[in-house]
């Protein structure tokens, strides 16, 4: 019984990180560095996004306008390697 309830716990996790990064209509970026200070991680963001040829604004209170769409940007720690990697997930806003 454990074991089936192990499986089901571990599948609805893969499932809740799939969709958090692999939503259609999202954008994610894995940046050189880790900010805490949101006016300098939203420069690196515009950065990242201008060197990948997009058109990039920053509305303010975490919204880009990113090729003419409205996106919504979210930071996910996660550890790696043993060391903690920020991923950006800009989330587009319908």
């Amino acid at each position: 019984m454990t074991e089936i309830l192990f499986i089901i716990t571990a599948l609805g996790g893969l499932f809740i990180l799939f969709r958090l990064f692999f939503t259609r209509g999202s954008i994610l970026l894995e940046l050189e560095k880790r900010y805490t200070d949101l006016r300098e991680y939203v420069v690196a963001v515009e950065k990242e996004l201008k060197t990948q040829g997009r058109k990039v604004s920053y509305k303010g209170n975490r919204e880009f306008i990113i090729d003419g769409e409205l996106y919504y940007i979210q930071d996910w720690n996660m550890p790696a390697s043993g060391f903690p990697v920020q991923r950006t997930v800009l989330r587009k806003v319908k």
